[in-house]
Protein backbone atom coordinates (compact mmCIF):
# COMPACT_ATOMS: atom_id res chain seq x y z
CA UNK A 1 0.00 0.00 0.00
CA UNK A 2 2.43 2.47 0.88
CA UNK A 3 3.97 2.30 -2.90
CA UNK A 4 0.56 3.49 -3.77
CA UNK A 5 1.07 7.00 -2.13
CA UNK A 6 4.21 9.55 -3.54
CA UNK A 7 6.82 9.95 -1.30
CA UNK A 8 7.70 13.43 -0.28
CA UNK A 9 11.28 14.59 0.97
CA UNK A 10 11.33 16.15 4.15
CA UNK A 11 14.71 18.14 5.35
CA UNK A 12 15.85 17.21 8.72
CA UNK A 13 15.39 19.36 11.67
CA UNK A 14 18.25 21.03 12.60
CA UNK A 15 18.53 21.10 16.78
CA UNK A 16 17.56 24.61 16.41
CA UNK A 17 14.57 27.30 17.55
CA UNK A 18 12.09 25.75 14.88
CA UNK A 19 13.20 22.35 16.40
CA UNK A 20 12.22 23.77 19.62
CA UNK A 21 9.12 25.10 18.12
CA UNK A 22 8.31 21.49 16.86
CA UNK A 23 8.55 20.09 20.36
CA UNK A 24 6.85 22.91 22.57
CA UNK A 25 3.86 22.64 20.01
CA UNK A 26 3.70 18.44 20.60
CA UNK A 27 4.35 18.80 24.03
CA UNK A 28 0.94 20.78 24.29
CA UNK A 29 -1.31 18.28 22.64
CA UNK A 30 0.27 15.45 24.37
CA UNK A 31 -2.51 13.43 26.60
CA UNK A 32 -0.12 14.11 29.66
CA UNK A 33 -0.88 15.31 32.77
CA UNK A 34 1.93 17.12 33.48
CA UNK A 35 4.33 19.14 31.41
CA UNK A 36 7.10 17.38 29.34
CA UNK A 37 10.85 19.00 29.59
CA UNK A 38 10.98 20.00 26.14
CA UNK A 39 12.01 23.20 26.79
CA UNK A 40 15.16 21.37 28.11
CA UNK A 41 18.13 21.94 26.08
CA UNK A 42 19.28 18.20 27.08
CA UNK A 43 16.24 16.61 26.05
CA UNK A 44 16.09 18.52 23.08
CA UNK A 45 19.39 17.04 21.91
CA UNK A 46 18.72 13.64 22.89
CA UNK A 47 15.51 13.65 20.58
CA UNK A 48 17.69 14.91 17.86
CA UNK A 49 20.48 12.87 18.09
CA UNK A 50 17.77 9.87 18.51
CA UNK A 51 15.90 10.79 15.54
CA UNK A 52 18.26 12.91 13.31
CA UNK A 53 15.90 14.86 13.16
CA UNK A 54 13.88 13.05 10.78
CA UNK A 55 10.35 14.47 11.06
CA UNK A 56 8.80 10.67 11.35
CA UNK A 57 10.97 9.52 14.05
CA UNK A 58 10.16 12.68 16.03
CA UNK A 59 6.83 11.92 16.12
CA UNK A 60 7.33 8.14 16.52
CA UNK A 61 9.64 8.93 19.35
CA UNK A 62 7.45 10.93 21.16
CA UNK A 63 4.52 8.64 20.49
CA UNK A 64 6.90 5.73 22.09
CA UNK A 65 7.79 8.45 25.25
CA UNK A 66 4.46 9.20 25.92
CA UNK A 67 2.83 6.08 26.25
CA UNK A 68 5.68 5.32 28.39
CA UNK A 69 4.89 8.20 30.57
CA UNK A 70 1.63 7.32 30.69
CA UNK A 71 1.86 3.63 31.21
CA UNK A 72 4.71 4.65 34.15
CA UNK A 73 2.53 6.95 35.70
CA UNK A 74 4.69 9.54 35.48
CA UNK A 75 2.72 11.76 33.56
CA UNK A 76 5.69 13.72 31.88
CA UNK A 77 8.53 13.06 29.34
CA UNK A 78 11.66 14.36 30.28
CA UNK A 79 15.24 13.03 29.99
CA UNK A 80 14.65 9.97 31.60
CA UNK A 81 12.35 9.00 29.20
CA UNK A 82 15.09 8.59 26.57
CA UNK A 83 17.19 6.09 28.08
CA UNK A 84 19.02 3.56 26.75
CA UNK A 85 16.21 0.42 27.57
CA UNK A 86 13.97 2.90 24.82
CA UNK A 87 12.49 0.67 22.00
CA UNK A 88 12.07 2.83 19.10
CA UNK A 89 8.97 1.87 16.66
CA UNK A 90 11.16 3.11 13.37
CA UNK A 91 10.82 0.27 10.64
CA UNK A 92 9.73 2.16 7.30
CA UNK A 93 6.75 1.12 5.92
CA UNK A 94 8.17 0.04 3.27
CA UNK A 95 10.12 -2.82 5.36
CA UNK A 96 7.12 -3.71 6.88
CA UNK A 97 5.66 -4.78 4.17
CA UNK A 98 7.89 -6.89 3.38
CA UNK A 99 7.36 -8.86 5.99
CA UNK A 100 3.59 -9.03 6.17
CA UNK A 101 2.31 -10.98 3.24
CA UNK A 102 -0.23 -9.37 0.92
CA UNK A 103 -4.00 -9.39 1.00
CA UNK A 104 -5.76 -9.04 -2.02
CA UNK A 105 -8.12 -5.79 -1.86
CA UNK A 106 -11.84 -6.56 -1.83
CA UNK A 107 -13.35 -6.41 -5.26
CA UNK A 108 -16.02 -3.78 -5.76
CA UNK A 109 -19.14 -4.69 -7.76
CA UNK A 110 -19.16 -3.07 -11.19
CA UNK A 111 -15.53 -1.99 -11.63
Amino acid sequence: MAERFEAFYLKPWKNDRDFAGLLLSLGRILPLQESSDFNEVKVRGRIHALTAGATARIFRLIETAAEGAIRSGWERIDIDSFGDDLILPLVSMSQASRRRPMQAAPQMAGR
